[in-house]
């Protein structure tokens, strides 16, 4: 199974072209002919026909035809448009305007389309009619900033639905919806952020408070076993701190009834790796049978909750929560819309988010044990460094609407390099937070 998945990423691109635009498929849906197009470029299509046929074998239906999602060319289609921007990602841009030896670009223009170098930017500063058009950052692939049905700039994000649209877009498919410009809503979860960050530094303060009070009220030798264990979860680790606001150490267990045949999970069920063979095992509805991953036996509905997974000095794996309804058949695409809230670990070294469009993290150095906190009613899901007590990621504002899962992901052995198990870590680890020699009063 695992060497037919990766004979998929071989395929051409061309195999993931829309014959309408004539680029990768977004939002890929089939119709009866068994032909796949861009669902805005077939539905604009054949807005603007008199007569409802296949753009690519002229087939003619009477009526409209069902569109159906095709998952695979879109599963393929994100591969190959994420494949493209890791192959710009980090290198320089250049003057698109620059003649033979071309110049380091200062500005990209969203209106033009094209990067401009200082002298050739002088224009955009001067000139009233071109004053007006946006400026950003040196940014390659500008064109995937207009919006393909409308030809326009996308400077409004979709809450609604988690995406950025232009302003017809707000009068056709999200009409009513909640919108905001870009640039508001890249602030405010910036600004969240920070607020979290700056609650965790006050309950730090708040609970370091207590420990003194604690430390003058009673002597060391009569402090309780309980008294004690506080101590141990508001002393020294970052991770407890998180773990501390009003949230619950989750008791995490892996559901054998979701496991892909091709995993083994430990008689605790608190590890996960794959064994190189595929079992023998009945083909639940709930069982992943082509990603190899596996969910938790419980899961949340409210409230917040916090635990953690030993990745050791494994090579690739996926972490996070995963709604109940997910896609449990065929491939599968972790990303907020489908359901999924991940971090994934690829090539040993390489450290994504997989959110609707996956976002390369930089990490100063390999976490070897990930915790993952989730506030339901907030809608956050965040994952730390448990052991050198920092930040690697958030998902924040979401609404979740159903229960949701922690999710587990081990990935192939890749000839037993990655053969290591995730590893749930006990909720006694947890809520000690370290040896007591190591707690100060």
């Amino acid at each position: 199974m695992f060497q037919v998945m990766a004979s998929l990423s071989l395929l051409s691109d061309v195999q993931f072209q829309c014959c309408i635009c004539q680029d990768v498929f977004s939002h890929p849906v089939s119709i009866p002919c068994g032909h796949s197009f861009c669902f805005t470029c077939i539905t604009s299509h054949w807005d603007n026909s008199l007569a409802l046929s296949c753009p690519k074998c002229q087939t003619i239906f009477e009526g409209r035809p069902e569109l159906c999602e095709n998952y695979f060319a879109k599963e393929m289609s994100e591969q190959i448009q994420a494949r493209r921007q890791n192959s710009i990602s980090g290198k320089t841009i250049y003057c698109d305007v620059c003649v033979g030896k071309k110049s380091k670009a200062l500005k990209s223009c969203l209106l033009c389309l094209a990067s401009y170098c200082k002298s050739h930017l002088e224009p955009h500063l001067r000139v009233s009619t071109l004053k007006i058009h946006k400026l950003v950052e040196p940014t390659a692939m500008l064109e995937n900033r207009i919006c393909k049905r409308h030809k326009m700039l996308l400077e409004l994000y979709c809450r609604s639905d988690q995406r950025c649209v232009c302003v017809l877009c707000t009068e056709t498919d999200h009409w009513c919806h909640d919108t905001v410009p870009v640039e508001q809503e890249s602030q405010e979860k910036k600004a969240q952020m920070k607020r979290i960050e700056a609650d965790v530094q006050h309950m730090i303060q708040d609970r370091l408070q207590k420990m003194e009070e604690i430390k003058l009220s009673v002597e060391l030798s009569k402090v309780s076993s309980e008294n004690i264990s506080s101590v141990g979860l508001l002393s020294r680790n970052f991770r407890f701190c998180i773990n501390c606001i009003n949230s619950l150490p989750a008791d995490v267990h892996l559901d054998p009834g979701t496991a892909n045949p091709w995993l083994v999970l430990s008689e605790d069920q608190r590890q996960v790796w794959d064994g190189d063979d595929e079992q023998k095992l009945a083909d639940l509805p709930g069982r992943f049978d082509t990603a190899p991953c596996v969910l938790a036996t419980k899961g949340f509905t409210t409230g917040r909750h916090y635990w953690e997974v030993n990745v050791g000095d494994k090579t690739a794996w996926d972490l996070g929560v995963a709604q109940q309804s997910v896609k449990r058949k065929g491939v599968v695409t972790l990303c907020p819309e489908d359901g999924y809230w991940t971090v994934c670990l690829r090539k040993g070294s390489e450290y994504w988010a997989c959110a609707g469009q996956a976002e390369l993290l930089s990490l100063s150095h390999r976490p070897q044990v990930v915790g993952v906190f989730v506030d339901f009613e907030d809608g956050t899901v965040s994952f730390y460094d448990a052991e050198a007590q920092s930040h690697i990621y958030s998902y924040t504002q979401f609404k979740f609407t159903e229960a949701i899962f922690p999710f587990f992901n081990p990935e192939m052995s890749d000839g037993g390099s990655n053969r290591c198990p995730l590893i749930i870590c006990p909720i006694s680890r947890i809520k000690e937070g370290g040896d007591l020699d190591d707690i100060t009063i």
